[in-house]
């Protein structure tokens, strides 16, 4: 019997597998299909609806828009878009922002690493901006700013926020009631205002700033400063009551150029005219050139150039000077502007007060010369005395010194007072601390004289030469006093030619005779800036205790003592008087002895 032949049956895995596959293409296709129709689903507009309800529903105002459309190849596209805060301070529409805001800046304080700060307690800010953003430019509606300092504002101002925008800059910028006091602390803190100079007055002014390309035009002919009062210590104020500006000035911030085509500066005490100031970088060099004519009264300009002038200088007189300057040095150091100026100018005045010397009329010429000033010879009158004097300083070196070109007799018959011996005799003799009534007749002849220009560094400072004084006479000498526990005080007194040296900080000589009279005083030592004492003092007496006279006793051994204490009160120190008597006493006997020995 055959068997029958069995069927063939496919496995059950293989069917499996197609159906798998079949499911999972079916859900590619309505993946694909959902992608594809994502963009039309929400550009409809029932999704516009839906969306922007949702976004007011989350923000403070309202945003709005009349179309959106998606495409997987054409992005996003909103249309007419605007948004609209509930306060009504911002709008923004498809091109452009809108912006009206009001806010208050309460106790702003400035801070420097040295100390020093400034406030201002309260400022209101108000402003109304548009931005268009289709064209790349700000209008400033208004923007104002009330301080204690001012009133500062803004209007109808046009600003480009790129170089495409194809407009340049407008604005024109007002202050008003500029209170100049309650701004002297911003200027200390950021301009370097010297502290101890004190402003006050009220300022008003209008500045246009226009551009064209990378070039700003500056103009103001309208800032004016009422009731101005300039007040530096031991100084006249300066008041000029009202000063009046006028400028035009172009500055290139990308080439870093500023070029004042004119400057006008008006007041009583003093005018300039025809001012012009240019900066230009070019490469690697800056060139800075200016020139103006100048009216002034000094006994204005010296209060507000006090910080830049020797302490107690007065300066009086009216001029008209005219100066002419440029410097050209590389444009990474800044520092290089004085080592390479060339300038011309004149000095002059009517009166000069220093120290107790009155200086008469007075012209020189000065001329720079690739940072070495040169100052020309000139004679004077000082207190119905002649003065000389001639002088260089080279600015490429640092300190700058102001150097005599060669000896010369710089003081000859000058009338001393109280002021020369308080303020600058002292440091020549100790004789003349807390001296009143003092008067006399001095001289000076310099070998050399290297004075720092700066007052830092003032122990840079070399004097070599000769001093004398005749016909003097002092009352109250605390340490003549000591010297003379009788006699007469209020004898002529002579200074011998003394040859003194004062380099490091410190004065010094080795013999600085006085004669008190008929008395010789000895002096010999160092005396400080730091207003130290290092002296000895040789009395006009003997151990044996008689009194020493210029014209005779020559060889008589005075007694020598330490001066101690300080310039503003020199003490003998009496109590090396014991000593120095048994000393002498010793060598006398020991000399008598080596006598006996030896006869």
């Amino acid at each position: 019997m055959q068997a029958g032949k069995k069927p063939h049956i496919e496995p059950r895995k293989r069917t499996g597998t197609k159906i798998l596959k079949g499911l999972l293409l079916l859900l590619i296709l309505l993946i694909g299909l959902t992608v594809f129709l994502v963009p039309a689903v929400v550009s409809s507009e029932k999704s516009r609806r839906l969306i922007l309800a949702k976004i007011n529903d989350s923000i403070a105002g309202h945003t709005n828009f009349t179309d959106l459309s998606i495409g997987w190849l054409k992005g996003v596209r909103i249309a007419d878009f605007s948004f609209n805060d509930e306060a009504g301070q911002i709008a923004i529409t498809e091109d452009k922002i809108t912006t009206t805001d009001s806010f208050v800046v309460k106790n702003l304080r400035l801070n420097s690493p040295d100390g020093l700060s400034a406030a201002e307690p309260m400022a209101q800010i108000d402003s109304a901006v548009d931005i268009d953003t289709k064209n790349s430019m700000v209008s400033i509606r208004s923007v104002t700013a009330d301080a204690s300092l001012g009133r500062f504002g803004i209007k109808d101002g046009v600003v480009p926020l790129n170089s495409e925008s194809g407009k340049g800059t407008n604005l024109v910028i007002s202050a008003s009631q500029v209170n100049l006091e309650k701004v002297r602390p911003f200027a200390i803190l950021l301009a370097s205002l010297p502290p101890e100079l004190q402003l006050a007055g009220i300022a008003e002014s209008k500045v246009s700033i226009t551009s064209e390309k990378d070039i700003y035009r500056v103009t103001t002919n309208s800032t004016k400063i009422n009731n101005m009062k300039v007040i530096y210590p031991d100084r006249k104020p300066f008041e000029p009551n009202e000063v009046t500006l006028a400028f035009d000035a172009a500055v290139n911030p990308k080439e870093k150029t500023i070029d004042v085509k004119t400057l006008q500066l008006d007041s009583p005490q003093v005018k300039i005219r025809k001012g012009q100031f240019a900066r230009v970088s070019k490469g690697e060099k800056t060139r800075v050139e200016g020139r103006a004519e100048c009216e002034y009264d000094w006994t204005a300009v010296s209060t507000v150039v006090a910080p830049f002038l020797p302490e107690g200088l007065n300066l009086k007189g009216k001029r008209k000077d005219a100066i002419n300057f440029l410097s050209e040095f590389p444009t990474a150091q800044a520092d290089q502007l004085m080592p390479n100026l060339k300038a011309e100018s004149t000095l002059g005045f009517d009166q000069a007060d220093y120290m107790g010397l009155s200086f008469g009329p007075t012209h020189t010429d000065i001329r720079i010369d690739n940072g070495v000033l040169n100052l020309a010879p000139f004679t004077t009158t000082v207190n119905e005395g002649q003065f000389n004097f001639a002088a260089q300083a080279d600015f490429n070196q640092k300190p700058a010194l102001l150097k005599t070109p060669k000896p010369m007799q710089i003081a000859k018959g000058i009338k001393i007072n109280d002021e020369t011996a308080r303020k600058l005799l002292k440091y020549v003799s100790p004789l003349f601390a807390n001296a009143v009534n003092a008067a006399g007749i001095a001289n000076f002849h310099c070998e050399q004289l290297a004075v720092p220009m700066s007052a830092e560094a003032k122990n840079a400072a070399v004097v070599i030469g000769t001093i004398s004084i005749d016909q003097l006479r002092l009352q109250a000498s605390d340490l003549l006093g000591q010297i003379l526990t009788t006699g007469d005080r209020s004898a002529n007194m002579t200074i011998h030619p003394t040859r003194f040296m004062l380099q490091n900080g410190f004065l010094h000589y080795d013999d600085m005779q006085i004669d008190v009279g008929d008395n010789p005083v000895n002096f010999s030592g160092t005396i400080g800036l730091d207003k130290s004492l290092d002296m000895t003092v040789t009395l006009p007496y003997t151990l044996a205790g008689r009194t020493v006279r210029v014209d005779r006793d020559g060889s008589a051994k005075r007694i020598t003592l330490p001066l101690k204490g300080t310039v503003d009160n020199p003490q003998i120190d009496t109590s090396k008087l014991i000593e120095q008597q048994v000393k002498e006493q010793a060598e006398e006997q020991l000399r008598k002895v080596f006598e006996d020995i030896f006869k």
